[in-house]
């Protein structure tokens, strides 16, 4: 009975109007963004704030993430693509280096505008990069681009330069790597900030067909968390008798409760949670 019932809600999930949010190809965070190298793996690299000897001990303004030549870069969540620069001077490396002297060797990066579930905007910037493909917007776990060889004085260390700027700001400094004369241009120890803030959810919409053979809104579900899974929300009385298929919202009821007896045990299961139609398009699209 019960392996019936999520066959029925899978597909009441999948044959409605959808938003959809992407998905990570690989480690997710622990509040649920994507890692942008698809892995955990930070390594010995420099994090936020740690001087460079080859910068003369400037602070830098990332962390950089542990990866080798043609490793994709993903983004991290939903985002606004800012920028995009094929020539970004040091994201390529270091050469010709004395103590006093290296010249910088371009680099491609990437600057992407991202939002928190509480509506903080912030800027990433994904650097040390080639094969730099983006749109306008991108998804969570899109492809991005693929890391470059990177040469620091002679010294192969391949990896993602990963920063981000809170609050948001795009200006002159949007590529900087390092301080200078204590200025951090907005640039904030990404790990911490990205541990402190959750990702914003798309919401996919759960249609059915009603009595009358209309398709009806019954419920919404954060995009990004499977069917079977979901806490869901319903418009409030889409799933009455007059108006909809009452045993297709008997059997999503069914499973909510069971996911969560104490929170949908009861006739007000279908509590309203955006409060109608035009807020939810308001909010999610």
């Amino acid at each position: 009975m019960k392996g019936k019932m999520w066959l029925v809600v899978l597909a009441v999930c999948f044959y409605g109007n959808s938003v959809f949010a992407g998905t990570c190809p690989g480690d997710v965070m622990p509040n649920g963004w994507c890692w942008p190298t698809g892995t955990n793996s930070i390594g010995n690299y420099l994090g936020y704030n740690q001087p460079n000897p080859n910068y003369h001990n400037r602070k830098h303004l990332a962390q950089d993430i542990d990866a080798n030549e043609g490793d994709n870069v993903y983004a991290i969540a939903d985002g606004v693509v800012l920028r995009t620069k094929n020539d970004v001077g040091g994201y390529g490396g270091l050469k010709n280096c004395t103590p006093s002297h290296a010249d910088s060797i371009p680099g491609a990066g990437v600057i992407i505008q991202h939002t928190s579930s509480n509506g903080d905007k912030f800027i990433a910037l994904y650097a040390h990069l080639k094969n730099v493909h983006v749109g306008l917007k991108v998804r969570a776990g899109e492809k991005i681009g693929e890391i470059r060889n990177y040469t620091a004085c002679g010294s192969r260390m391949d990896h993602l330069h990963f920063g981000i700027r809170f609050p948001a700001l795009d200006d002159s400094h949007r590529w900087a790597g390092y301080e200078l004369n204590g200025a951090y241009y907005n640039f904030v120890n990404p790990i911490n900030f990205l541990n402190t803030h959750y990702p914003k959810l798309d919401y996919r919409l759960i249609s059915e067909q009603n009595v009358y053979g209309q398709t009806v809104s019954i419920a919404w579900a954060p995009a990004d968390v499977p069917c079977d899974k979901a806490s869901i929300w319903s418009y409030n009385e889409t799933c009455s008798a007059e108006y909809s298929n009452a045993g297709t919202c008997q059997l999503v009821y069914d499973e909510l409760k069971d996911i969560d007896f104490w929170k949908y045990n009861g006739d007000d299961w279908h509590t309203i949670f955006f409060g109608s139609i035009s807020d939810f398009q308001e909010l999610c699209y």
